[in-house]
C-alpha cells in the first residue's frame, strides 16, 4: 500500500466546479477569488442541441422508435465538432487555472469532489441537459 506524506501546505488554492461559472477559484495567498464563466460551453452545447434536434426531427419523421437509422455522417460530424470544442474550452480553463496557481505559488489544489453528482438530479428539463453534457469527470 503507498504511503502518503501529508505537510502544512501555506499556500492552497480551493477550486469548486459549477455550470454558469465553470470554476471558482479561492486562494489563501491573498490573491482575489478567480471566476472562469461557464457561458462558451453552455453556447456550444446549447448549438448542438439545436443542430442535433433539426436533422434528428428529419429523420426520425413518420418512424417509430425502433426503426431506421438514428445517426448521420452529419450527426456524426457535428458530434464530434461540439466534442473537440468543448474539449479546447476546457483545456484553456485548465492552462488558466495552472498558471495562475504557479504566479501565485500555491503548492496545494483542493477540488471539490461531488460524488453522483450528475446522478438523480432534478434541476428541469432544460437546466438538465446543460448540466449533464459539461464533461466533468469524478
Amino acid at each position: 500500500e503507498p504511503t502518503i506524506t501529508i505537510h502544512e501546505a501555506t499556500r492552497v488554492a480551493g477550486i469548486d466546479i459549477g455550470v454558469d461559472n465553470l470554476t471558482a477559484i479561492a486562494f489563501t495567498s491573498g490573491h482575489h477569488p478567480v471566476l472562469i464563466k461557464g457561458n462558451e460551453i453552455k453556447a456550444v452545447n446549447q448549438f448542438y442541441n439545436k443542430q442535433i434536434a433539426h436533422y434528428r426531427s428529419l429523420l426520425r419523421t413518420g418512424k417509430k422508435d425502433s426503426k431506421g437509422i438514428h445517426q448521420t455522417k452529419r450527426m456524426k460530424r457535428i458530434s464530434e465538432k461540439r466534442n473537440r470544442r468543448v474539449k479546447d474550452i476546457l483545456h484553456k480553463a485548465s492552462r488558466k487555472i495552472i498558471d495562475l496557481c504557479v504566479e501565485e505559488g500555491i503548492e496545494v489544489i483542493v477540488v471539490g469532489n461531488n460524488a453522483g453528482w450528475k446522478k438523480r438530479i432534478h434541476m428541469g428539463k432544460k437546466n438538465n441537459q446543460t448540466f449533464v453534457q459539461i464533461p466533468f469527470h469524478t
